[in-house]
């Protein structure tokens, strides 16, 4: 059985399933908290123009209103909105982008080269010493990207801002590492199974089963607790800090975490 854990930005109870236990204005949760253990719920729209979900398989919404969709017959196993673009990963591991000419950091690729409202490939990405990619994740004005061997590229930005979650971000995808403190109290590299990408934070599920997040806590998304507060308000990470009030035990393990714009989730697997 999965179980799922949520925690961050929570207004209008988006992160509470159960409907008969959300307050008239409820708080954000800043530590991860199991919304739901079975059944099945869905968030959003599909588009109005009479589309089901028999016609596509991917759907996908950028912040300024554009919307993506791909049939099943087109050759991608992944479609990511970040604010201002998208990007799309194919069945052979090729990562492609298009978006806001603009903002050329979060495509990853030379412009000049290919238009950016145009998908194009990030040839950066291809021929790693890992192996392909495997698997996208976006938020905000960060794209993120996995391979086959357990490496995380990351790249974006939005110019003349400092970076919100990465202080060395650049257009250019680069590899990521995460440093996880270990119960001896020393810091190792951790190989990345899974990815999530807020609007300025990050969440990532190590080999090993750890979760780790870096980031803005202003809506409790880094699920920290107390430990993401301080004096003067949330804290705002920008080194990476693994979350230890999570279910472990040996019938239990995380196997996998997402993020929306403010908020965190983990899936646990119960045997």
């Amino acid at each position: 059985m999965q179980v799922l854990y949520a925690t961050g930005f929570n207004a209008w109870g988006q992160l509470q399933f159960d409907a008969s236990s959300v307050q008239e204005e409820p708080d954000d949760i800043d530590k991860f908290t199991l919304t739901t253990s079975d059944g099945t719920s869905t968030a959003g729209t599909l588009p109005e123009d009479g589309a089901s979900t028999e016609d596509f398989i991917y759907f996908s919404e950028a912040l300024n209103g554009h919307v993506i969709v791909y049939d099943k017959n087109d050759d991608v196993v992944q479609v990511v909105a970040y604010d201002v673009g998208f990007a799309a990963l194919s069945t052979g591991g090729q990562v492609w982008t298009w978006g806001d000419a603009r903002f050329p950091e979060c495509l990853g690729r030379d412009v000049a080269v290919s238009p950016a409202d145009n998908p194009g490939r990030v040839t950066a990405l291809e021929d790693l010493p890992t192996g392909p990619i495997v698997k996208l994740a976006a938020g905000g004005y960060v794209l993120a990207a996995l391979t086959r061997g357990r490496d995380l590229y990351c790249w974006g930005g939005y110019p003349g801002r400092r970076p919100m979650v990465l202080e060395d971000l650049t257009g250019e995808p680069s590899p990521i590492v995460v440093l996880v403190t270990a119960d001896e109290g020393n810091d190792k590299e951790a190989d990345i199974a899974d990815i999530g990408v807020g609007d300025g934070h990050m969440i990532v599920l190590t080999a090993d089963g750890s979760v780790c997040v870096i980031g803005s806590n202003a809506n409790g998304q880094l699920g920290l607790g107390r430990k993401g507060k301080t004096a003067n308000g949330p804290r705002t990470l920008s080194s990476w800090v693994k979350v230890r009030d999570l279910p472990s035990g040996k019938d239990q393990r995380v196997t996998s975490v997402y993020a929306g714009p403010r908020s965190s989730f983990v899936v646990v697997t119960e045997s």
